[in-house]
């Protein structure tokens, strides 16, 4: 042991403690992930893992962060955007958070002032603000800015020291203790401002009660993918030159990044109930966040991954399909764009088809059954499986887009036309 400790000690052991001497392998970027990495500038923390974890592919922190979920980032140590892994989730969040008064109020800095001049308490401002940005999370993401005049909308009258149209240093302060009590945590950049949603209340949830099954998850979507050319091999169709590449650009709806929303995940009209205090949903087995094109593709397909299938008149589609659209297009007015939503409805329809066919098709054998064992009517599993990549061919050939797919899914059609199925009818009311 040395007699005594100079600079040079010090720093020697500190970058040694942070991994700057010696690189860990890319299978051990979580122990270095989990020191924390500040990320500010936007794009530090992956320059961070970067020196620690060499190895890592290009892209791993993004990935992480907005698809994985294995990396998120949140307000903590010095009021800075850190990010650690999600198993830590606790270390960064709560075990750092106020607690008391006096603890709320050094951490409000003249937030606190501000509220003691209006006869509140730091505790209880913070607790108005954390209902009020429950309430404005639900459902969206919300970018600086808008969380900034959501809460402005929302906290009570006594807090009229908001700023209704900026993020204000104020609600800078105010929002930084509630983001430690684990409630919301950022999204991907929208442009060049930083997002927040309500995505670490749900890791934070999920890694409480158990994870729910991965049914809407890249991962899912990739395997069904990669199994759809064993499927075409048994049904002797040849894979179209540039399938892969088809399949990559279909798998972009799946990144939980782009434009995501918090789901019940298998949104079938069976799923739901109609009640006197309107539509309760009551299935979250898939429940998760990711993109809205997959759930915006039910409204057209329609319901993706449903049993109680059959056409719906195109005025009544296109109608299930405005609504749905007039909705999310507040929290993300880039889908006003046909240039931006068709083609993302497209992707997403493509996805759901793959799955539907990849888990359908090899339970068939040389019979055809029902898609549900009591329930009447429904369609069979073969007129489904027809119906399904009717559409999409025809979605896809009048856009000019995923040619190899639509030509697989044609492909397809030709090999089980020795099935005889009638074709899909409509829902019984307009039979």
């Amino acid at each position: 042991m040395a007699d005594h400790l100079d600079r040079r000690n010090i720093v020697a052991y500190r970058m040694a403690r942070h991994f700057l001497t010696k690189p860990l392998p890319a299978g051990q970027w979580r122990r270095a992930a989990a020191i924390g990495l500040q990320n500010t500038p936007p794009g530090t923390a992956a320059l961070s893992l970067a020196l620690r974890v060499p190895d890592l592919p290009s892209g791993f922190v993004e990935q992480a962060l907005a698809v994985d979920k294995t990396l998120p980032q949140a307000w903590c140590m010095r009021s800075s955007p850190y990010v650690f892994p999600t198993e830590d989730l606790p270390v960064f969040t709560g075990a750092l958070a106020p607690h008391t008064e006096e603890e709320m109020r050094e951490s409000l800095g003249g937030v606190a002032r501000l509220a003691a001049d209006a006869g509140r308490t730091a505790l209880d401002v913070v607790a108005e603000a954390t209902e009020a940005l429950r309430d404005a999370l639900d459902g969206t993401v919300l970018t600086k800015r808008q969380m900034g005049v959501a809460l402005g909308q929302r906290m009570p009258r006594h807090a009229d020291w908001f700023d209704p149209d900026t993020f204000s240093s104020f609600t800078a302060m105010l929002v930084r203790p509630i983001s430690l009590a684990g409630l919301f945590c950022f999204a991907p950049r929208s442009g060049n401002e930083a997002s927040v949603g309500r995505q670490a209340e749900f890791n934070s949830l999920r890694q409480r009660y158990g994870q729910p099954q991965p049914f809407l998850d890249r991962a899912w979507h990739e395997q069904r993918c990669a199994a759809l050319a064993d499927m075409l091999a048994d049904a002797q169709v040849k894979a179209p030159a540039g399938l892969d590449d088809d399949l990559s650009e279909v798998l972009t709806v799946a990144d939980a990044g782009r434009y995501p929303v918090f789901s019940p995940g298998d949104i079938c009209p069976d799923n739901n109930l109609l009640t006197g205090r309107g539509l309760q949903v009551f299935d979250f087995e898939g429940a998760s966040y990711h993109s809205v094109f997959l759930d915006a593709a039910y409204t057209v397909m329609p319901f993706a991954t449903c049993w109680c299938v059959f056409r719906l008149p195109p005025q009544i589609r296109d109608e299930i399909e405005s609504a749905f659209r007039g909705e999310v297009i507040a929290p993300y007015p880039a889908l006003c764009d046909d240039e931006v939503w068709r083609p993302g409805l497209r992707r997403a329809a493509a996805l759901w088809t793959i799955d539907m066919t990849t888990l359908v098709l090899p339970t068939l054998g040389s019979a055809d059954r029902a898609m549900h064992p009591v329930r009447r009517p429904v369609p069979t599993m073969r007129q489904l499986l027809r119906y399904r990549w009717q559409w999409l061919v025809e979605q896809l050939e009048s856009a000019d887009d995923l040619p190899a797919l639509a030509q697989a899914m044609r492909g397809l059609l030709e090999a089980t036309g020795h099935w005889n199925v009638e074709s899909m009818p409509a829902y019984p009311p307009w039979r």
